[in-house]
Formats: C-alpha cells, structure tokens, sequence
C-alpha cells in the first residue's frame, strides 16, 4: 500500500491512549502504541486494496464500553515501513475516507523525518 502522509484530526492521540485498546494493542500485535496515529491518504492504486483489507480478515480488536459509552472494535494488520514494526489500523468507526492509519512503538513522522505530502510504502503482513 501506498499513501502520502496527511494530518489527521487528532483523535488517533486519544484512542490509542486508552487503556483497553492499548492493552489489546500489546497483547495482539506487540505494540505499545506512541499515543498518536500516522495517517495516510491512499495513493489511487491502493484503494482498490484498503478497500479489499476491509472486508478481508486482520487481528480484531475489540470494542468495548467504558462510562456509558461505546468505542467500536478496530481491524488490525501487522506492516513494516522502511524497517519499522507496526500495524495498519481499520477502526470499525472513522470518519476518514480513503485515509488508513498506522500505529507504531515510536512517533514515525520524527523517526523517519515525515511531513505532510511524503509518499510512503507500507508492506502488510496478510497471513493473519
């Protein structure tokens, strides 16, 4: 998959902070997430494959409710971008279109000097 770095809305921060996703993230993929997403809007030859990771399988997350509220489960992929561990995220509730978002241990924009517009490679791991 290929996408160009874009900034996102800010919510990756909050959600990947909070306990049950992070816990799920740990245990599933290995990853203790930097509290934050990198988000990527899909170059026009990779959306025909985020749609096709959509519908397809990955490591589920689970949602969950916590203080009368519902987070929704979120779709998981295990990826590497230039060497880096991390996992391609499908939240079951976005208001992205044509955007997916990476989670890693580290902050990638500053790990691998990343601006709005870079282009980047994300290899999935599809044996899930």
């Amino acid at each position: 998959m290929q996408g160009e770095v874009i900034s996102g809305l800010g919510k990756g921060m909050h959600f990947v902070s909070i306990e049950e996703y992070r816990a799920q993230f740990v245990n599933a993929l290995g990853i203790d997430a930097y509290p934050g997403t990198l988000n990527l809007k899909a170059h026009e030859k990779s959306l025909r494959d985020l749609e096709s990771l959509k519908a397809g399988r990955g490591i589920m997350i689970s949602g969950f409710r916590k203080a009368g509220r519902m987070f929704g489960s979120v779709k998981a992929f295990r990826a590497e971008i230039e060497g880096i561990r991390c996992a391609f995220i499908i939240p079951e509730r976005s208001e992205h279109t044509g955007v997916f978002e990476i989670i890693a241990n580290k902050n990638l924009r500053e790990e691998l000097s990343l601006k709005d517009g870079t282009s980047v490679e994300v290899k999935i791991a599809l044996d899930e």
